[in-house]
């Protein structure tokens, strides 16, 4: 089935069993080109579904503003607009695909995967410049941040190499704001903790 076929890429030095990276999985299966008007008819809001749904299983959690990219490729659009991501959204009314949010973020997830036990996390592909970090489901950046914090680390060391695990090895002041928040909501969730030098590590749940 050509709307399953998929490219992957992760790090080969990683032991899959011991590690929660796991590989970033595209989907790659290609749309006939359609124009703008094309894309907004009803007519075309079934097939439109059904290739935004392949997406999501394949590459979710996913934004919405990824998916938009995604499709807009598919579909060779000119651009990403928000008349767009409200069609895409309206679209997906029907299906009803499971959705969080996190601020102005809406992200999709796969069936069957729950956001609340999520715990894994993907390298964004150094072709793929489309996957911005401020873009990537918070549930997925804390499950990174959990697993390097197994050794303690400064905070800065922590959203170096949280960003570096990530596939953003250049730090700028946005990415560096968005892992800072994202570890904040671990310490108040109880998944990281400082200890007495000031370090955060990860907080070792009962039953673990």
């Amino acid at each position: 089935d050509p709307a399953l076929e998929v490219t992957e890429s992760g790090n080969p030095e990683t032991p899959a069993d011991s590690s929660k990276l796991k590989p970033y999985l595209r989907s790659m299966a290609k749309g006939r080109p359609l124009t703008m008007d094309e894309f907004l008819k009803v007519t075309n809001a079934t097939s439109i579904a059904t290739d935004l749904l392949n997406i999501i299983e394949v590459e979710g959690p996913i934004s919405r503003s990824l998916l938009a990219k995604r499709i807009r490729e598919r579909y060779e659009l000119p651009k990403v607009s928000d008349k767009m991501e409200q069609q895409i959204e309206l679209i997906l009314n029907k299906p009803r695909p499971k959705t969080t949010k996190s601020g102005t973020l809406l992200i999709y997830w796969p069936a069957g995967v729950d956001p609340a036990t999520y715990d894994s996390y993907r390298k964004t592909r150094g072709d793929d410049p489309d996957r911005s970090l401020g873009e990537i489901a918070p549930e997925e950046v804390i499950a990174c941040i959990k697993e390097l914090a197994m050794v303690p680390l400064s905070e800065r060391s922590l959203v170096r190499e949280t960003t570096n695990a990530l596939g953003y090895p250049r730090l700028n002041v946005d990415n560096e704001n968005f892992i800072k928040s994202l570890l904040n909501v671990a310490v108040l969730n109880g998944d990281l903790e400082k200890n007495q030098q000031g370090l955060l590590i990860t907080r070792i749940q009962d039953g673990q």
